[in-house]
């Protein structure tokens, strides 16, 4: 009798233990088991699809809650990437008006504006094989030699996934030669589950990998954590913008930018600013005059004829995720 308990205790123990590190493995060399049940974890679903080869993978990221938000209260940073031969125009002045004429065109075959470009998504809303809707208006960004950001409302909607994706890197019209020359084909995307069943607009994000090193011609945009965005930071606005029935006017495929300050962070993952954004701005960057991107262009939020941006930000998990593929992308170009 005193044997088969010693042994249930030894067994019972052991299943402590054993499930202790496996659920808190960073923790479990300072923290009792006890302690570690109470604290909170957030789980992430990320899903990645390769429209080449039709494959689809769930990456799950489970965030330590306490770690978290050690982490969060420092600001981490890639640098931005200007090739040596092109002209570089970063730095802007601030408007913060929030209207149509806050906005003005750009050297598209310069530095920054170079690293962001037009993309195009095509659909087969009816599962024929054909391509039957094309989803156009978007912008996106290069953050690596073939790794860009957009919107995930770009990517995915109601009626499904893309199944054609283009990217036009430095296209300053609809018929500029630059459109056809560095066109580069979206091989494949990355973003949250969540944005799936609800169009989460606190995950509206899409890492995508194109199939050209497009970012040594035209280089690449840096990137900011979450904690180093706060209110007052000026930043400028770059996207691709579509007519909006003759109300404002702009030169069709042609990038536009606009400067602006954060007022106010609405959560972890998205803040306001004042700059002004319309339909096609959807997935271009907001950076500052070092080209660090902190966010990605969500929607816009006009009230009483002045025009807010709502921007994702990148918290610790999303900017080690986008980190991990860019570090990939040196790697594959190196």
């Amino acid at each position: 009798m005193k044997r088969t308990l010693r042994t249930f205790l030894i067994v019972c123990l052991s299943m402590a233990l054993v499930l202790s590190f496996s659920l808190y493995p960073v923790a479990a060399d300072t923290t009792s088991a006890t302690e570690n049940a109470l604290t909170e974890t957030e789980t992430h679903i990320i899903w990645h699809y390769n429209y080449e080869t039709g494959e689809s993978r769930y990456e799950t990221v489970e965030i330590n809650q306490d770690l978290y938000a050690m982490a969060a209260q420092t600001v981490q940073t890639r640098p931005a990437y200007c090739p040596p031969n092109l002209i570089n125009d970063l730095g802007s002045s601030v408007a913060t008006r929030g209207v149509p004429s806050d906005q003005s065109t750009v050297r598209a075959h310069s530095y920054p504006y170079c690293a962001a470009g037009n993309v195009e998504f095509v659909a087969d809303t009816n599962n024929n094989g054909e391509f039957d809707e094309d989803w156009g208006g978007g912008t996106a960004f290069l953050v690596a030699e073939d790794i860009i950001l957009t919107a995930a409302h770009c990517v995915f909607h109601e009626e499904g996934t893309a199944v054609n994706a283009y990217f036009y890197p430095a296209q300053q019209s609809s018929s500029d030669s630059y459109r056809e020359i560095y066109k580069s084909r979206i091989k494949g995307f990355a973003f949250s589950v969540d944005y799936i069943g609800s169009q989460e607009p606190n995950q509206d994000w899409a890492i995508c990998q194109i199939a050209n090193n497009r970012g040594d011609t035209f280089g690449w945009f840096g990137l900011s954590s979450s904690a180093g965005v706060y209110t007052g930071l000026s930043l400028t606005a770059l996207g691709y913008p579509g007519d909006l029935g003759g109300s404002q006017s702009v030169i069709e495929g042609c990038p536009y930018k606009s400067t602006g300050t954060v007022n106010s962070i609405l959560s972890t993952m998205r803040f306001k600013a004042t700059n002004y954004v319309q339909q096609g701005y959807s997935g271009g960057p907001m950076y500052d005059s070092d080209g660090l991107v902190y966010g990605i262009i969500s929607r816009e939020l006009t009230t009483n004829g002045i025009t807010n941006t709502i921007a994702m930000q990148f918290p610790t998990w999303l900017f080690n995720e986008i980190i991990e593929h860019c570090d990939a992308s040196e790697a594959r170009w190196s």
